[in-house]
C-alpha cells in the first residue's frame, strides 16, 4: 500500500467498481409522463474546489442532472468541500459531503492492492491458502467501502450533508426526500417540457423498433398530410406515436367544415409548453435568411432547461414544423440541397447537426406570386392531384416542378430536335443541383429575351411564367410530335389518299387486299406481325400508330430518340416491300383470294404475267359504273410509253380510276 499510494487515485477505481447512486424524479415523472433523474458521480475535494473555481459544474447536454458525492478523509477536506459548495449556483447539481472524515482513500487503497495480489501468481503459488485469505479480506474491505459510501447517499445514516444552488437542504431523513428534492428541482428547471403520454419514444435513445415507426410515421406525414392519421392503420407503435406528439396534442387536426386534415396555427395549441417549443423551432428556421445555419444550437436549446425534450421527439417536431409552419426553406447535406423530404433527413438533425443546414427566403409579393403560379402550372401539367404537403412555398413549387419532370417521356429528354430555348430550359432542369437556385435565378436568366434583365420583377413575372410554360408544353409534345412523324411514313407508305383522316381504315383496306392466307407464307416477323396488328380493332388511329412503332423499332414512341423515325422509316419500307413481293408471288398460283370486304374494291394490274402494281379504293369513293373499269384502265396504262415503277404506276391507277368513273 505505501508503494502504491503516491499513484494512486481513487476515483476511477471507484468508478469502476462501485456504481455512485442515481436519484429518480418519481413524483415529477408520473406527473410528466418522462423519465427524469439525476446521475451519481464521485468526487474528490481538489475537484470539488476546481468545479467552483472554473465554473464548470453544470451537467452537460441532455443530462438531468448530477449528484456529486464528496469523498473527504479530514476535517479540513469537508470544510473546504463545504465551502466550495456553497459557492456553486447551479440549479441542477446536487453536492453530498460526509459529516466526519471517513478515510474512504484508504480503504479503495488496501482495496486496489487486494486485487493485484489475486492475480500475482508468484505470491498466490508460495501458500495453496494465500487466496481463499486474501479474498476474505478483500470481501471485508468491499463490505466496509459499501458502508462508507453508504453514509453519502443514504439520510437515513446522517452520516452527510446535502447542498443544492449554494444552500445546504435539512430536514432529508429518507432516500424518498432526495427523489421529491430532484423532482421539485426538476418541476422548476424544466418549466417547459411538453407532457407526451408515451415514454417509448420521449427518451434519449430510442429503440432500434420505435426509430423505425417513427420514421414510418414522418413518412406518412410528408407525403400524406391532409389525410386523416397520414393513412396509418391499425395500433401498432407509429400510430402511438402519431397519437402522443400530433394528435392529442392538438398539433394535427381536421380542419373546419371538410375532411381536410393539417397542422394547427401555433397560437392555437392549447398546451402553451408545447407552443412555446414549436416556435422556438419556428423561430429559429425563419431567423436563416442571411445564411445557412446548422441545427447544433437548435438542438441545444432544445433539450436544455426549460423544455428539457428528449431527443427521441424531436425530429417529429421539426418535421411538423418545417411541413406545416415555416416558409421558404431550403434544407441542405453537406452544402448540397435536399430536394426530396425523406425521414432519415430529420432523424439524422439530431446525430449530424453540424452536417445538416437549412436556409430560410424571406419573399416579396412578386417573387412569392411568381413560385405559386410555377406551382400551379407544374401542378397542371403534370395532372397533379395530391395538394402540396407542406405551406414552403418554394418547396412546393420544386416539389411539383420535379414531379412533372418525371412524368417525361425519355424521348422528350433526349431529342435534339426541339428549339435552342427549350433545349436550354431541359438542359437547366437536368443539371441543377440547387432547385431553389433553378427557380430564382437560372430560369430568370435563360428566359430574359428582350428584357436583359434576370432578375424577377413584379412587372415581367408574367411574362416569365408564360415562357416557362411554353417551353414545359414544348418538352411534353415531343411524343406526339413523333406520332405525327411516325403517322406520316404510314400514310406515305400505304395511303394515296390525302389527307388521311381514317388510317386505320386504309390500313385494313391495304392488308384486306392481300391474300388472305399471306400469313401462312410469310417469314419475316415483322411483316406477319404488321399485318395482325393492322387487323386488330384498335380505338384510334394513335393506338395503332404506337402499336406499330413499338413493333418496328422495338420501343415505344416515348422511349424513341432522333434516330428511331429514320429506324422506323427503313422498317416499314421494308415490311412494304415483302408483303408486296409475297403477295405477287402467290397471286401467280391462280388460286390467291382477297380478305376485303365488299365495301372496297381491289385493282391489280399484271404485267408479263406478274403483279405490277395493286391499288385498294374504298366503294364509297367510285361511282357504280366504276366497278366495271378495270380493264380500261388497264387498257390506259398500257397506252403509256413511259416506264413506271410500281409505286408511280399505282398511283396513276387510281388517279385513272378516279378520273374514268366520274
Amino acid at each position: 500500500m505505501a508503494e502504491k499510494d503516491a499513484h494512486f487515485h481513487p476515483i476511477p477505481f471507484l468508478q469502476k467498481h462501485f456504481r455512485a447512486a442515481y436519484v429518480s424524479a418519481r413524483r415529477y415523472n408520473d406527473d410528466n409522463a418522462i423519465n427524469r433523474f439525476f446521475e451519481g458521480h464521485f468526487c474528490t475535494v481538489p475537484e470539488l474546489v476546481e468545479y467552483r473555481r472554473q465554473d464548470v459544474a453544470d451537467p452537460p447536454q441532455g443530462v438531468d442532472g448530477k449528484i456529486y458525492y464528496v469523498l473527504a478523509d479530514s476535517e479540513r477536506e469537508i470544510f473546504a468541500a463545504r465551502a466550495a459548495a456553497q459557492g456553486v449556483r447551479n440549479p441542477r447539481v446536487l453536492f453530498s459531503i460526509p459529516s466526519r472524515p471517513q478515510r474512504l482513500r484508504e480503504s479503495l487503497l488496501e482495496l486496489s492492492v487486494l486485487y493485484d495480489l489475486l492475480i500475482d501468481a508468484d505470491f498466490l503459488s508460495q501458500d495453496p491458502l494465500l487466496r481463499k485469505e486474501v479474498s476474505q479480506l478483500a470481501d471485508d474491505v468491499i463490505t466496509h467501502t459499501r458502508r462508507l459510501l453508504a453514509g453519502l447517499n443514504d439520510p437515513r445514516l446522517g452520516q452527510s450533508s446535502w447542498f443544492h444552488n449554494g444552500k445546504e437542504i435539512r430536514g432529508l431523513g429518507h432516500p424518498k426526500d432526495i427523489s421529491r428534492l430532484v423532482s421539485d428541482i426538476c418541476a422548476e428547471t424544466f418549466s417547459a417540457t411538453p407532457r407526451f403520454l408515451n415514454e417509448i419514444v420521449n427518451r434519449k435513445e430510442p429503440s432500434a423498433v420505435i426509430v423505425n415507426a417513427r420514421r414510418k410515421l414522418m413518412r406518412a406525414m410528408i407525403e400524406k398530410m391532409g389525410m386523416a392519421d397520414f393513412g396509418l392503420t391499425g395500433h401498432g407503435p407509429d400510430m402511438s406515436i402519431h397519437r402522443a406528439l400530433l394528435l392529442n396534442t392538438g398539433l394535427y387536426q381536421r380542419k373546419p367544415g371538410g375532411e381536410i386534415w393539417g397542422f394547427s396555427s401555433i397560437d392555437d395549441i392549447k398546451d402553451h409548453k408545447l407552443q412555446k417549443v414549436l416556435k422556438t423551432i419556428d423561430d429559429f428556421l425563419l431567423n436563416t435568411t442571411d445564411a445557412p445555419k446548422d441545427f447544433e444550437g437548435l438542438v441545444r436549446v432544445l433539450v436544455a432547461p426549460p423544455f428539457g425534450l428528449r431527443p427521441g421527439v424531436i425530429p417529429v417536431l421539426l418535421c411538423a414544423v418545417v411541413l406545416g409552419y415555416s416558409r421558404g426553406l431550403s434544407l441542405l447535406d453537406d452544402n448540397i440541397y435536399v430536394q426530396d423530404l425523406k425521414p432519415e433527413l430529420f432523424d439524422r438533425i439530431i446525430t449530424d447537426t453540424a452536417k445538416i443546414k437549412v436556409q430560410c427566403t424571406d419573399f416579396p409579393v412578386h417573387l412569392l406570386n411568381y413560385v405559386n403560379r410555377l406551382r400551379q402550372v407544374f401542378v397542371r401539367l403534370g395532372k397533379q392531384q395530391k395538394p402540396a404537403t407542406h405551406r414552403d412555398p418554394v418547396r412546393a413549387a420544386v416539389e411539383a416542378m420535379y414531379h412533372w419532370v418525371h412524368q417525361l417521356t425519355p424521348f422528350s429528354m433526349a431529342t435534339q430536335a426541339l428549339p435552342p430555348n427549350v433545349l436550354a430550359f431541359r438542359g437547366a432542369l437536368t443539371k441543377a443541383t440547387d432547385p431553389v437556385a433553378l427557380l430564382m435565378e437560372n430560369l430568370p436568366r435563360l428566359f430574359k429575351g428582350d428584357r436583359g434583365d434576370s432578375a424577377i420583377t413584379a412587372r415581367n413575372v408574367d411574362s416569365l411564367v408564360a415562357e416557362i410554360e411554353a417551353s414545359a408544353k414544348a418538352l411534353m409534345a415531343c411524343p406526339d410530335s413523333a406520332i405525327v412523324a411516325t403517322r406520316r411514313v404510314l400514310e406515305d407508305a400505304f395511303v394515296e389518299e390525302r389527307p388521311c383522316r381514317d388510317l386505320r381504315k386504309h390500313l385494313g383496306a391495304w392488308v384486306r387486299a392481300l391474300p388472305r392466307d399471306i400469313l401462312d407464307y410469310l417469314t419475316d416477323p415483322l411483316a406477319a406481325g404488321f399485318v395482325s396488328r393492322t387487323r386488330t380493332a384498335y380505338q384510334s388511329d394513335e393506338q395503332l400508330v404506337e402499336s406499330l412503332a413499338a413493333l418496328v423499332v422495338g420501343q415505344s414512341i416515348g422511349f424513341w430518340d432522333d434516330s428511331s423515325i429514320k429506324r422506323f422509316e427503313v422498317g416499314i419500307l421494308s415490311i412494304h416491300r415483302v408483303l408486296t413481293e409475297t403477295a405477287a408471288l402467290l397471286s401467280m398460283r391462280g388460286q390467291a383470294t382477297s380478305d376485303r370486304g365488299s365495301d372496297y374494291l381491289s385493282f391489280v394490274v399484271h404485267k408479263g404475267g406478274k403483279e405490277y402494281c395493286r391499288a385498294v379504293v374504298a366503294d364509297e369513293q367510285l361511282t357504280p359504273k366504276g366497278r366495271d373499269l378495270k380493264e380500261r384502265i388497264s387498257t390506259l396504262l398500257e397506252q403509256y410509253e413511259k416506264e413506271l415503277n410500281p409505286h408511280e404506276a399505282q398511283r396513276l391507277l387510281l388517279q385513272l380510276i378516279r378520273k374514268v368513273s366520274k
